[in-house]
C-alpha cells in the first residue's frame, strides 16, 4: 500500500542455471538450481521497468547467453517485457499459477 492504494513493485531477477549436485531431503528430484542471483526492482510503469531494467540486463550479460528460460505468470506487461529483451527466450507459466488457471477452467 502506497499511502490508501495499492501499488505494484516490478521484478526482474537474473540468475545462472546449474546442475544441482547436492540435493536435499526436502526436494531430491530437483535436477537443476539458479545461482548467481540478482535483483532488480521499481515501483513504476511497465514499460519504464522495462527500460531501466536494461542496464541489469547487459551487466548480466543476457545478450550472450546460449539459452534464456523467463519463469512468470504470463501477465501482459512480463510477455512485453521478454520480447523486449530476449524474444527467443523459452516461456515457463509459474506452478502457482498453472494451478490458478486449471481450476479457473474445471469450475466453468
Amino acid at each position: 500500500m502506497r499511502g490508501k492504494v495499492f501499488a505494484e513493485v516490478k521484478t526482474a531477477v537474473v540468475g545462472e542455471v546449474q546442475e544441482n549436485t547436492k540435493r536435499s531431503s526436502q526436494r531430491p528430484e530437483q535436477e537443476v538450481k539458479m545461482t548467481n542471483i540478482t535483483y532488480f526492482s521499481r515501483m513504476t510503469d511497465s514499460q519504464t521497468f522495462t527500460e531501466l531494467a536494461s542496464g541489469e540486463i547487459v551487466r548480466r550479460r543476457f545478450f550472450q547467453a546460449k539459452q534464456v528460460g523467463a519463469v512468470s505468470d504470463g501477465a501482459e506487461w512480463i510477455q512485453r517485457f521478454i520480447d523486449a529483451h530476449r524474444e527467443d527466450a523459452v516461456r515457463i507459466l509459474d506452478f502457482y499459477h498453472v494451478r490458478q488457471y486449471l481450476s479457473d477452467i474445471v469450475t466453468l
